[in-house]
């Protein structure tokens, strides 16, 4: 899906968020641990220095990307984003929705990021220092893929955005992330995804940017009651099976 919206906020963040972190902290790829294929590309490999795409990396998710440049064009910021976002059909309207239907819950802190695409989708992978509520893996890598990027090839920018109201992730804020379907297996750890309803976000001074559904009964609370109160329910859950 396309769609027009405001830029601002994304052309005002790149520059800062680029210099935040290693680079070396997020890998130029990252492969399915299962199926051996690509998932993730770091824009810098994803781009030959020509500006054109590495076709040998996308294959036939190179679509997506190519026609959301060509609809940007040379425009200095960005007027359409693309890519879909994860859907399913579990409730999310209340903080009991998101941790009793969540198949896993992950508390992080930011540690660096990168853009790229994942599995041909343009955004930011974001590495995190983090504590798993359920389902606590093996491995030890945990990221989550974030859908907001600004990319410039040479047919044009390629850009991604959230749907709704967002604060764009800096390193060392925190995230409160309510998985409902299965994390993606790497080589090296996990890679969630979530939607804008599925995250809570503790940006720069401690601000809390919550889901809309959630905004309204949950506006005094701070992150680490929000964290405490979802540990809670999941313990509910459990004490119930």
């Amino acid at each position: 899906m396309i769609h027009r919206a405001c830029v601002l906020i994304v052309a005002l963040w790149f520059p800062a968020f680029a210099s935040a972190g290693s680079p070396a902290e997020i890998p130029d790829m990252l492969h399915h641990a299962e199926t051996g294929e690509v998932a993730w590309i770091a824009a810098e490999a994803a781009i030959d220095s020509s500006g054109r795409f590495r076709e040998d990396l996308f294959g036939i998710r190179l679509s997506t990307a190519r026609r959301n440049a060509r609809l940007n064009g040379t425009a200095e910021n960005c007027r359409f984003f693309s890519g879909p976002t994860p859907d399913h059909f579990k409730p999310t309207n209340t903080l009991e929705d998101l941790a009793t239907h969540a198949e896993t819950v992950v508390s992080g802190r930011i540690a660096a990021a990168r853009q790229g695409f994942w599995f041909g989708i343009p955004g930011t992978l974001i590495r995190l220092r983090a504590t798993w509520l359920t389902n606590q893996p093996h491995s030890t890598d945990t990221f989550l893929f974030y859908q907001l990027a600004k990319i410039p090839t040479a047919e044009g920018l390629v850009c991604a955005q959230p749907l709704g109201e967002f604060v764009p992730p800096a390193v060392g804020d925190r995230v409160l992330i309510y998985q409902m379907g299965s994390a993606t297996p790497i080589e090296s750890g996990q890679v969630l995804w979530v939607s804008a309803r599925e995250v809570i976000h503790e940006s720069r001074g401690r601000k809390v940017l919550l889901p809309k559904a959630l905004a309204a009964a949950n506006q005094e609370a701070n992150y680490d009651l929000l964290e405490r109160r979802t540990l809670s329910l999941i313990k509910a859950k459990s004490d119930r099976h």
